[in-house]
């Protein structure tokens, strides 16, 4: 049967993707909403993207849980339409075609569901202090079985140090989901929707995961296609005004503005004392005052007394007995570890946590 091959082909460990256009969740014979959930849910990974689905069609109630979970991407748009508008340039050199990459693609980013090109100019000159989440940069490939264990190791290596986006995709699991995540995405969430000019402040040791869980946040936020994301990891940057990144990310500010968007900033820089430097907040308050629709998150380490300044989320480094349990399991899965030697490593190291 279709269900059958499909099942096969997209479980088959081979880098395929499932494009599905205009497709109607209560008029289709060939794929039901259950033929689609029992196709995905043995995946690793999210491989089916649904073009032209209309606001009423996305509110299915098994295609808003397939969404919700991540097994699924939905886009509005016509595929038509949108392949059009990226389509690459054509250039003819001795009666040869050569396709290149659009460069708007490497500039494009989602606000209010729509992307929406940024000037790349004001971009590339960005990319010396931080990261703009466009299409281009949140693109990931497929990961293949045979390859994830090599994925995993890089993940959890490259981490601390820069986001590694394909590890963040709810199927692929390379993260362990901290419970304070979900208290995170709950105030960033209402922060945006809410115009809140209030700073949102992770705060907690080094090693207690921040920098992991403000990537995650990141990524989920980018892929709503609500809201522009940018990331910052450099924490010697300055983003005084009248400084040249300050005047980088005024401009990106605008920018983003200007096309409608309410902009999140996510800063992981583990500000140490931010009691005395209030370094945030000033660099909040400095943009807003310029007329920005923005707001920024970023990582601390003490953030006492700081409470009617800041709205402060706390991650503690000791993992609760369901989070232990995660982790076990991810090493096991993802690290192809036999489970007595994981079990064991634990035990013997349950003291640091």
């Amino acid at each position: 049967s279709l269900i059958a091959k499909l099942e096969k082909l997209l479980s088959s460990g081979l880098m395929v993707e499932l494009v599905m256009v205009g497709y109607d969740p209560d008029n289709n014979e060939d794929i039901t909403p259950k033929d689609l959930y029992s196709i995905v849910k043995n995946l690793n990974d999210n491989r089916i993207k649904i073009y032209g689905l209309s606001e009423d069609r996305e509110n299915h109630r098994i295609i808003r849980h397939l969404e919700d979970k991540g097994y699924i991407t939905v886009f509005s748009q016509d595929l038509g339409k949108e392949m059009e508008k990226h389509a690459a340039p054509m250039y003819e050199y001795d009666d040869v075609v050569i396709p290149t990459e659009p460069e708007e693609y490497k500039h494009s980013v989602y606000i209010n569901g729509a992307p929406k090109i940024i000037d790349p100019a004001t971009c590339r000159d960005f990319d010396k202090y931080g990261r703009v989440l466009s299409l281009h940069e949140m693109h990931t490939a497929p990961i293949s079985r045979m390859m994830q264990v090599d994925y995993f190791y890089k993940f959890l290596k490259y981490s601390p140090n820069a986001p590694q986006w394909y590890g963040y995709s709810p199927r692929k699991g390379f993260s362990v989901h901290r419970e304070f995540e979900d208290e995170l995405y709950r105030a960033v969430v209402e922060g945006l929707e809410s115009n809140s000019e209030i700073p949102i402040i992770l705060s907690g040791q080094t090693s207690s995961g921040k920098s992991v869980a403000l990537s995650s946040l990141a990524y989920k936020i980018f892929n709503a296609h609500r809201y522009p994301v940018v990331y910052v990891n450099n924490p010697d940057v300055v983003f005084s005004i009248n400084t040249p990144a300050g005047i980088s990310l005024d401009n990106l500010l605008k920018e983003m503005r200007d096309c409608g968007g309410r902009t999140l900033v996510v800063l992981d820089w583990s500000v140490f004392n931010l009691q005395r430097s209030d370094l945030i907040r000033r660099i909040s308050d400095a943009y807003i005052n310029r007329g920005h629709n923005v707001l920024f998150v970023a990582s601390a380490m003490h953030t006492e007394g700081l409470e009617k300044r800041y709205r402060i989320i706390q991650a503690p480094i000791a993992l609760s007995e369901n989070e232990k349990k995660a982790f076990k399991e991810l090493v096991v899965d993802k690290a192809k570890l036999p489970r007595n030697k994981v079990e064991q490593w634990m035990k013997a190291n349950e003291n640091d946590n």
